[in-house]
C-alpha cells in the first residue's frame, strides 16, 4: 500500500510569515540537552550540506589552499553569507573553529 503524500517543507513555509521566521532565527538558540560525547562546540547549530559531485569536492579543496582558508566550513560560511547578501539578507552565517583531529587520533 503506497504511503499518501505529505505536504513539502515548502508548503509550511508558505504558510509561515516572514516575520515569524524572522523571529525564530533571532531568537536565542534553545538550550540543547546534553549528550554523552557530543561535542559543545556544535551546540544549538544545525549541519546544513548537499551531495555533489567528486569534482566539486576536489575544487572546493584546491580553492581553500588558494585562497588560505583552512576548511570547507570556512568556505561554506563565505558562500552562504554572499548568497544572502545577494538576496538582500543580512550575513548571519558565523565561523568558529572547533576542535581538529588528525587521521588515526583517538578522539
Amino acid at each position: 500500500m503506497a504511503k499518501p503524500a505529505r505536504p513539502g517543507l515548502a508548503i509550511g513555509l508558505v504558510k509561515t510569515s516572514p516575520e515569524k521566521i524572522m523571529t525564530q532565527a533571532n531568537a536565542p538558540p534553545a538550550e540543547a540537552p546534553h549528550i554523552e560525547g557530543a561535542r559543545p562546540d556544535r551546540a544549538g547549530k544545525t549541519m546544513i550540506g548537499g551531495y555533489f559531485d567528486d569534482a566539486v569536492n576536489i575544487q572546493m579543496k584546491l580553492l581553500g589552499l588558494e585562497i588560505g582558508r583552512r576548511t570547507s566550513q570556512e568556505l561554506l560560511t563565505e558562500a552562504i553569507n554572499l548568497l544572502f547578501q545577494h538576496y538582500g539578507k543580512p550575513r548571519i552565517a558565523t565561523y568558529t573553529p572547533g576542535r581538529r583531529r588528525r587521521k588515526g587520533q583517538a578522539t
